[in-house]
């Protein structure tokens, strides 16, 4: 099977930011980041689409953190090709709001306050800018 450099940087970009950025994180962030209690197997894209524009309950995992309300403003899609051997398939998450302060990069538990069916999951949140109250979470799922 032959593969162009285009595709391999394309489908290797996300794993190598993903394998990156869970090599940084403190062993025990990274323990309960992947652990079944942290299941993200309920997030399709139809649940998601009908979360568009509702509000979730952000808690820090360590507690540093106070309490903030985010909404989340867009979802999208993200795949390997579909001949790649490791297919994979997710979603990048966009919320908004909080404080004008902002929350730091880091692990939290974020719980929907409009589906009670949804359970509470963790996510890593990293702002899109200094001094905006833009955040962004991957879930990224081997499907192969």
């Amino acid at each position: 099977m032959s593969i162009s450099r285009r595709k391999l940087l394309r489908n290797g970009g996300l794993l190598s930011a993903a394998a990156a950025v869970s090599a940084l994180m403190p062993s025990t962030l990274r323990a309960a980041a992947f652990t079944s209690n942290s299941t993200t197997s309920g997030l399709t894209q139809k649940v998601l689409d009908s979360l568009l524009n509702s509000a979730f309950k952000v808690v820090s995992f360590k507690g540093d953190e106070p309490t903030v309300y985010l909404t989340l403003v867009k979802v999208k899609s993200i795949a390997s090709e579909p001949e790649s051997a490791h297919a994979c398939s997710g979603f990048i998450l966009q919320f908004w709001g909080g404080s004008s302060e902002g929350i730091k990069q880091g692990l939290y538990t974020l719980t929907s306050q409009n589906n009670s069916a949804l359970a509470p999951f963790k996510l890593l949140l990293v702002p899109a800018e200094k001094q905006s109250r833009a955040y962004h979470g991957v879930i990224y799922k081997m499907t192969k």
